[in-house]
């Protein structure tokens, strides 16, 4: 017999096969084995009388005991397989084993029991011979050895007993017997060949997949990996921009020392670029966020006509340098849909904006609210500006294509419409444009029709038919705040900006001495940062809140302020009692009208709005999920690393008098000073005790505070012990190197101390 060697000698490819082929003869062996047993019984039975028992019943003794060999040998490869212990070789030898015996068996129907019946036996035999053949086409195709062998050792014989029997035309019988046998090895040879192509194809087809499935993954992990950078270096970039923006936004406010009219042009400029290069990186994480789905929509009954109100402030600004004027047509009776807040503001202003920065000089937008006869509202924006070729209309709602706005001196990222239209399809609406070239554009949306709610707030002013006109804030008088921020150069720009606008401001630098200021004195509202060392501002919050209940005290707004927010940032600011959201970087309107919002609604004795009535998720929208883990200083290392100290940082703390008489770089650099052993002593012990979470924290600390007087080099160190802190995977010859660094430091800002006196 011939016997199929071992996978070893085959290809990598073929092995799966030739596993699939074994497991298919004995998928099939059960059936065999019981059609078998049943077609030799009946034969048993009906040549019995024949005259040839004894020799019957040593052939049916014999069938009975290879029967119950296969069937053993069944059992045993369906046990082995579940335990994944199949050794295929010997698999194979045992059913090629069984086959010959089967097939010798019924063999010896042809030589031996065939001559000793009679014709009516012979007849039976013969028909049970060519039957049991092709049988075993059924069942034996798998494997081209065991199919070969059965049919030779059944048909043979048979074709020699025909032929040395007094069979009937025994020669012709015998030379059909032999074509039979070669017309069922040829359609064996080609079921065989068929079921193995077959195979080959499903194992490339479960090859691919799996390396489909594996590039996805590669892919999925590629793109979290770019959404978590793209949301480290956003947040890296805001708070630098919130400096930047900040303080020269109080530059351009400042009438006690106003800047010269070519300084006010420079800092106008400074401003602009600022808040394009903000909305770049807003637009980048927001569609990296929505390709990733993190961006989840949460749909309420909203008013529109609020929201275009809304978004309508973020871009008069634009228009006005263009001189476009806004026009408002309502024709809907009722402009209640079904949307969130956020994105479908997100949305309008997309929308509004393209209408400004693709108008002429002098145009106008109009903004349209319909009701269709079913339950959609269409809300349009139609410009008088260029329109837009017929050519172009299908590539405008593709990522990152600009339409040759590059051409036109138009800035922008060109991800605008595609991610408006995948918010849009979010809130389950639907989003269109119309064009002519010259005559301008018509973008709009369809959104579900909405009922307004009955215990819904009193609406507010309504849209005038022209809102280019000027707002300025009314000044508080009167007014006492609370600032809970850490960090120093972020309290000067928020006491500042508040001040300005009248408020009274006291500062703590963490949750612990937020609670002790609200334990002495009733503030109006409080600004609360979210990470803050010693006690964030979460926990600050949830026990003034206990407090408050507990001495049935009227509630404190406290509005949440931070750069680094994270998934759930929202549930967890109202578990613990915050009314309201104020992300990083925000500017002089910014900050001003949140607290003239909440300062007002407080000091009325309004009651404290619920977390669901203010823009949350605007909030959210504009902040990041990302941790300080990557210094802004990293992309020049190694110029940082040589750099003791950076004077250009501390003389940018002092650009403009400040509001109030103070030296802002002595006192800064003072408290460094003072600071910086003891987080030094603090990082050692933490480092000796192997507590990360202890040693990461402190590292990034007085990371930023370095950062903030310009000491870039032992900076660099900290960046290092907080990006290598959470595995434990620290050199201790950067601990050891650290009041090395420090002392270095010192010298250089008791010298700045020394020139500034």
């Amino acid at each position: 017999m011939q016997l199929l060697k071992e996978s070893s000698d085959k290809p990598d490819q073929s092995l799966w096969v030739y596993k699939k082929q074994i497991d298919l003869l004995y998928h099939d062996m059960p059936f065999a084995i019981l059609s078998t047993a049943v077609v030799v019984f009946l034969l048993f039975l009906f040549l019995s009388d024949s005259g040839s028992l004894p020799s019957l019943t040593v052939w049916f003794s014999m069938f009975c005991i290879v029967i119950v060999f296969r069937a053993i040998s069944s059992w045993m490869y369906s046990s082995k397989k579940k335990r994944n212990r199949v050794n295929y070789q010997k698999a194979e030898s045992f059913y090629v084993i069984g086959v010959i015996l089967t097939g010798g068996l019924w063999g010896s129907v042809g030589l031996w029991l065939f001559p000793q019946v009679d014709l009516e036996g012979k007849i039976l035999l013969f028909i049970v011979i060519v039957a049991i053949a092709a049988a075993s086409n059924t069942t034996m195709i798998y494997r081209r050895s065991p199919v070969y062998i059965f049919t030779g050792l059944v048909i043979l014989p048979m074709v020699l007993g025909v032929i040395i029997s007094d069979f009937p035309n025994s020669f012709a019988i015998s030379i059909a017997m032999l074509v039979y046998m070669i017309f069922l090895l040829r359609t064996s040879t080609g079921f065989y060949n068929s079921n193995e192509k077959m195979l080959y194809l499903q194992e490339e087809s479960i090859k691919n997949s799996h390396k489909l499935l594996i590039q996805r993954e590669k892919a999925e992990l590629a793109n979290q990996a770019k959404s978590e950078f793209l949301s480290l270096m956003s947040h890296e970039l805001r708070t630098p921009l919130n400096t930047v923006l900040g303080l020269n936004e109080l530059q351009l406010l400042d009438r006690a020392d106003p800047l010269t009219a070519k300084q006010r042009k420079r800092a106008i400029k400074i401003n602009d670029a600022g808040h394009h290069l903000l909305s770049l990186v807003n637009d980048v994480l927001d569609f990296s966020r929505i390709e990733t789905g993190e961006i989840e929509v949460t749909t309420s009954a909203i008013d529109s006509e609020v929201v275009l109100r809304d978004a309508l402030k973020l871009v008069e600004g634009k228009a006005k340098s263009k001189k476009i004027k806004f026009y408002i047509e309502e024709t809907a009776k009722c402009n209640w849909v079904l949307a969130d807040y956020t994105r479908l503001k997100q949305v309008l202003v997309n929308l509004l904006d393209n209408a400004v920065k693709y108008n002429k000089e002098g145009g106008s937008v109009t903004v349209s609210f319909k009701s269709d006869a079913g339950s959609h509202i269409r809300i349009s924006v139609s410009d008088t500006g260029y329109g837009i070729p017929d050519h172009l209309k299908g590539k405008l709602f593709i990522p990152f294509s600009r339409l040759n706005a590059e051409h036109m001196g138009i800035e922008g990222t060109g991800i605008g419409l595609s991610y408006s239209k995948q918010l849009v399809e979010l809130m389950e609406g639907r989003i269109g444009m119309e064009s002519r070239q010259g005559q301008g554009s018509c973008f709009w949306i369809e959104l579900r029709k909405s009922k307004k709610p009955e215990n819904s707030l009193n609406r507010p002013v309504p849209l005038s038919q022209s809102v280019s006109e000027d707002n300025e804030p009314t000044p508080a008088h009167g007014v006492k705040l609370l600032l809970a921020e850490d960090n120093l150069v972020n309290q000067e720009v928020a006491v500042e900006m508040l001040e300005q606008s009248g408020f009274e401001v006291d500062v703590a630098n963490n949750g612990e001495q937020a609670l002790e200021a609200l334990a002495k004195e009733r503030y109006d509202l409080v600004l609360m940062d979210c990470e803050m060392p010693v006690m964030d501002g979460f926990t600050a919050t949830a026990l003034f809140r206990i407090r408050e209940n507990e001495k049935k005290l009227p509630q404190t707004p406290i509005i949440a302020l931070t750069a680094h927010a994270v998934e759930g940032v929202r549930e967890k600011c109202i578990a613990n009692g915050m009314n309201d959201f104020l992300a990083k970087p925000f500017s002089y309107d910014d900050i001003t009208t949140k607290v003239t919002q909440w300062a007002s609604a407080n000091s009325n004795h309004c009651s404290v709005m619920k977390p669901e009535e203010n823009n949350w998720n605007e909030a959210l929208n504009n902040d990041v999920q990302a941790e300080h883990q990557h210094d802004a200083t990293r992309s020049n290392s190694q110029q940082t690393q040589a750099l003791v100290l950076d004077k250009n940082v501390l003389d940018k703390l002092q650009t403009k008098q400040k509001y109030r008489e103070r030296d802002l770089v002595n006192r800064v650099v003072k408290l460094y000073l003072k600071q910086t052993p003891k987080m030094l002593e603090e990082l050692e012990d933490a480092n000796k005790q192997s507590n990360n979470e202890a040693l990461v924290h402190i590292a990034h600390t007085l990371k930023s505070s370095s950062l903030t007087v310009g000491a870039m080099r032992l900076a660099e160190v900290c960046r290092k012990l907080e990006e290598h802190g959470p595995d434990g995977q620290i050199e201790d010859v950067l601990i050891e190197n650290l009041p090395q660094y420090y002392s270095a430091v010192k010298e250089a800002l008791e010298g700045v101390l020394e020139e500034n006196e």
